[in-house]
């Protein structure tokens, strides 16, 4: 499928903010003007609405009735930089967007096609499968980064970093794609995932009751997953700054992250992160307002899923089993159907 210019990326899927891109052909500088329009802005096929379609996948040119200059984003991004079409897809698996891909055609070359359209559908759930499996591999974490701290980065208005600590630098370096990974990747630009996250605290400033708060699970290169924070910074001199805290994820922060991976359903995650609170059944019953058996049933497909076969197994996994890099062992999960 011929195209311009394309970008892949992992998505966070209980709040489908970016955590990762590589691609080609797309500028590091227009990676943060993307990102702002993809969670400040409003645009025709954004991920969040192809998430939930049944097809998620969108051609900006049949999106906009053939006038791409109705989008805001081909009118101050993609146009100026000489393309035209765009065809967009959110890999969904289990009700949950794993990841998307974004393709441009050059300004000149013909829109996508609907066999193209079509053909990226037939692959949204095989990639999604993968890329949920793939968070339970993991790979091996670096020597004494269990013992490392919280880390702030110091950003200006402009996006600079205008100060940060050791550990800051230090987990900054391991959310920086390898080399050659393209779309955001160049020397001295931020992290897709941090730009990600400050663009959730730009629309909390428009909307305060907005959801979710800007705090993005990522995983670093070394396999260990981080936590990345964002909020203003107030003072002397700290007009228009913003501070990053970038921590090493704890396994409480991440289990919700890990229950998608297992493939739960929503009421199943409920159930799990209950029982990772220590809730006994009669608890989860009459928080949920479901009956003690249907908890009990909903347990046993918690288990399958997970690999285990009691709620000390399943506690074990998430907080004992490898906790530093959460590296768990899938469960011998079905592909999705062709």
């Amino acid at each position: 499928m011929p195209a311009a210019a394309y970008g892949l990326a992992t998505l966070d899927p209980l709040t489908l903010l970016l955590t990762s891109v590589v691609g080609e052909g797309v500028p590091d500088a227009a990676v943060p003007l993307l990102v702002h329009n993809e969670y400040a802005q409003d645009d025709f096929n954004k991920f969040a609405d192809l998430a939930h379609r049944r097809r998620p996948v969108g051609r900006l040119s049949a999106a906009t009735g053939g006038r791409l200059e109705r989008s805001l984003r081909h009118r101050t991004i993609l146009g100026p930089l000489g393309w035209g079409d765009e065809l967009r897809a959110v890999f969904v698996g289990d009700g949950l967007g794993w990841g998307f891909a974004c393709l441009h055609r050059g300004r000149a070359d013909p829109a996508f096609s609907r066999e193209d359209e079509h053909l990226l559908a037939r692959l949204t759930a095989h990639v999604a499968h993968g890329l949920r499996t793939s968070l339970l591999l993991g790979g091996a974490a670096e020597q004494g980064a269990s013992e490392a701290g919280p880390g702030l980065i110091e950003l200006t208005a402009g996006l600079e970093v205008a100060a940060a600590n050791d550990t800051g630098l230090a987990w900054l370096d391991q959310l920086v794609p390898a080399e050659g990974a393209g779309a955001g990747a160049g020397a001295g630009t931020l992290p897709p995932a941090i730009h990600a996250v400050l663009a959730r605290l730009r629309v909390l400033d428009a909307d305060p009751a907005a959801a979710p708060p800007p705090r993005l699970p990522v995983r670093a290169r070394s396999g260990r997953w981080l936590v990345l924070h964002a909020s203003h910074l107030h003072g002397p001199r700290k007009e228009g700054r913003t501070a990053v805290i970038i921590q090493p994820g704890r396994p409480l922060e991440l289990a919700p992250l890990i229950a998608g991976a297992y493939g739960l359903s929503r009421r199943e995650r409920d159930i799990c992160l209950l029982v990772l609170h220590g809730r006994s059944t009669s608890e989860i019953s009459a928080r949920l307002h479901i009956s003690a058996n249907t908890v009990q049933e909903h347990l046993k497909s918690i288990f399958r899923k997970a690999g285990v076969t009691s709620r000390r197994e399943l506690v074990g996994r998430v907080f004992l089993e490898r906790s530093s890099s959460l590296r768990l062992e899938p469960s011998d999960h079905e592909p999705p159907p062709g």
